[in-house]
């Protein structure tokens, strides 16, 4: 399975945007935004671990705290680059 940034994923009856996609230490994790059943974004972020064809909650704390400085970095670069676009109207 392979998930991209502004994937939208269903994973039981939620849904879910990418926001980021790492490989870290041999892993797949994406940082994902869960929307409403009409796709608006709400206030809870995971992330996940994408093992073969499925997708594990992350809850353990040693990893989040590994790999939630590296999503946090990669999505404020999006947004850094987002915001010059907007300044400089580049297409």
């Amino acid at each position: 399975m392979r998930i991209m940034v502004d994937d939208l994923i269903t994973l039981g009856d939620k849904k879910y945007i990418t926001l980021d996609s790492i490989y870290y230490e041999d892993n797949n994790y994406i940082f994902v935004n869960e929307v409403t059943k009409d796709e608006e974004p709400t206030k809870s972020f995971y992330v996940f671990k994408v093992v073969d064809n499925s997708c594990l909650l992350i809850d353990d704390t040693k990893i989040l705290d590994l790999v939630l400085p590296i999503f946090s970095s990669n999505v404020q670069k999006q947004i850094d680059m987002f915001k010059n676009k907007e300044t400089y109207n580049i297409d």
